[in-house]
């Protein structure tokens, strides 16, 4: 299932039309920007954290941005240490005809910024394997210099993978089914960021809405709300829940909506 679909939430965030390099442009969406996340699109965890990356076809183009977001401070060896910037070194095991580049040029990115890479091509005839486990390697300077590789247990776990598909494939040039998606604009969540409470505004009387789960980036599930199939307004209590980024699903009888919030205890 895993290789099969890509969520609308992915294209929230990536590139999946055939753009030359120099139209591509970084505008991350807002829930991305002071949410303490590294990286957006998240590697992938489960059907529920993170997200899928699009599929690749033999000869048929392929773009895809990632927005990052290096962190004012560094945890190594128990301490928190001031980032100066990050730097990416290389992406390993891209698809043969796939290339990265960055949006400051020199793929240098200093510390608290909001910066893009982006991966295009198009892939060739000389892939052989189905699926690519992409790593990115980086070179973290907080006065000293280490390297550190994404997707990472402690800062990003999870994986990014890109399954190539041979040309001609059923599974090019098609939308699949999709499990999760966005949450539509007849469900609302506020504020954002959010402080003490969370409230879950819902619109559409046709569609009641069956649990809501809040899982943090690990993808752990930190909270469930059951519904009783209700529609209407519910405030989510989360006093006990620490700042920082969350995923918020929201399931009715056939569909599953996901969308973003923060925690922030100075938020208004």
């Amino acid at each position: 299932m895993k290789r099969l679909f890509t969520s609308l939430i992915v294209c929230l965030t990536i590139t999946t039309m055939s753009w030359s390099q120099d139209t591509l442009s970084c505008n991350p969406d807002t829930s991305f920007i002071n949410s303490g996340t590294i990286v957006d699109p998240a590697p992938y965890i489960n059907d529920t954290i993170g997200d899928v990356l699009p599929d690749a076809c033999i000869n048929e183009p392929y773009d895809l941005t990632i927005f990052l977001h290096p962190p004012a401070t560094f945890s190594t060896s128990g301490l928190e240490v001031p980032v100066i910037w990050f730097r990416i070194d290389s992406v390993l095991n891209l698809p043969e005809g796939i290339t990265y580049s960055c949006s400051t040029g020199d793929c240098i990115f200093p510390a608290d910024s909001i910066s893009c890479m982006f991966l295009s091509g198009t892939p060739t005839s000389a892939n052989t394997e189905e699926v690519y486990a992409l790593e990115i390697a980086l070179t973290v300077n907080v006065g000293l210099q280490f390297p550190v590789t994404f997707p990472d247990p402690t800062l990003a776990p999870g994986t990014y993978e890109i399954v190539v598909h041979p040309e001609g494939d059923p599974a090019c040039g098609t939308v699949p089914v999709l499990d999760v998606q966005a949450t539509p604009d007849w469900i609302t969540l506020f504020p954002n960021p959010a402080a003490e409470q969370l409230t879950v505004e819902v619109r559409n009387g046709l569609t009641p809405i069956k649990n809501i789960q809040i899982w943090d980036q690990s993808g752990s599930l930190i909270k469930e709300v059951p519904t009783e199939q209700w529609t209407g307004t519910r405030q989510i209590n989360l006093q006990d829940l620490p700042s920082g980024f969350y995923i918020t699903t929201i399931r009715t009888a056939d569909q599953i909506y996901r969308s973003k919030f923060i925690k922030n205890l100075a938020a208004i």
